[in-house]
Formats: C-alpha cells, sequence, structure tokens
C-alpha cells in the first residue's frame, strides 16, 4: 500500500480504484494497516513466531467481474454450495452496502467486502479479543470510497 495524506487524527490511503481512512496510529504497507509493536514483529519476527506477518487490519482489493458472496467463497475456501447465509450479514457502512462475514479456522477473521463495477474490495481482522476493535474496522470500511 502507498499513497497516505496525512489529516489531524488520520491517514487516507489511496489508489487506482478506491481510497479509505485509517487512525494514524496504524502503518500501511502492501499488507495492511500495522499496530507499531506488530509492524515491528513483522519486520523482525521473533523466533517460532507464526502470526507475525499478519497484519491488523489487511486490506484485499480483486478486479474482476466475480460476486462478493463468490469472493469470499473462494478466498475462504468455503465450498461449493454458493451461499453464505448462515455465516455473513449485509450492513451499511457509510455509502456502501458490505458483506461481513466471521470465519473461524486456526484463527478467527472477521471481514468486510464491498463492490463497486469491477473492484472488489475486503478490510480483514483476525482481532479475536474483546474491546472496541469491530467498531475501528467499521469505521475503516465505512470512509471507503471508490
Amino acid at each position: 500500500m502507498s499513497g497516505c495524506v496525512s489529516s489531524q487524527d488520520s491517514e487516507t490511503f489511496e489508489s487506482d480504484h478506491f481510497s479509505f481512512t485509517y487512525p494514524s496510529e496504524y502503518i500501511a504497507d502492501e499488507y495492511g494497516l500495522w499496530t507499531e509493536e506488530r509492524y515491528e514483529w513483522h519486520l523482525n519476527p521473533p523466533e517460532g513466531c507464526s502470526l507475525c506477518h499478519v497484519p491488523d487490519v489487511r486490506v484485499e482489493k480483486a478486479l474482476g467481474a466475480q460476486t462478493v458472496d463468490q469472493y469470499i467463497i473462494d478466498a475462504y475456501t468455503l465450498g461449493s454450495d454458493g451461499t453464505l447465509t448462515e455465516m455473513s450479514v449485509k450492513v451499511q457502512l457509510g455509502d456502501h452496502e458490505f458483506t461481513k462475514v466471521v470465519v473461524s479456522d486456526m484463527l478467527t477473521a472477521t471481514g468486510y467486502y464491498t463492490k463497486k463495477d469491477d473492484v472488489i474490495v475486503g478490510f480483514v481482522s483476525y482481532k479475536s479479543e474483546s474491546g472496541d476493535w469491530e467498531d475501528e474496522l467499521e469505521e475503516i470500511a465505512s470512509s471507503l470510497e471508490f
């Protein structure tokens, strides 16, 4: 990721297809958004750290005619039933309707996905501890502009 523009308490990420704002305490790179501690772990992982390269918020982008549901099914290898009705919900955040999905395997992933024209954007966090991180994730997603 690149192209961040500063404002008071937030930064703005801009790409050719979309932009969004995020809290200035995060560090942005091509993998997503990191807290300072997690970014340091990513750059200099302790021995045996299997999660050090997982950002706090992963930002996904896909170009093509695929539906959001099919993108999620493929991304999480959820099988061929073609539906997400039991594990997803549609939510309105900002100007866009997102598909929110929570998937648990080795980690719990909470993702918000939306599409405009042929661009799918997803914001995914693997945080599972209690706290207000999900509100922050929704705030980041709600700032999305195509």
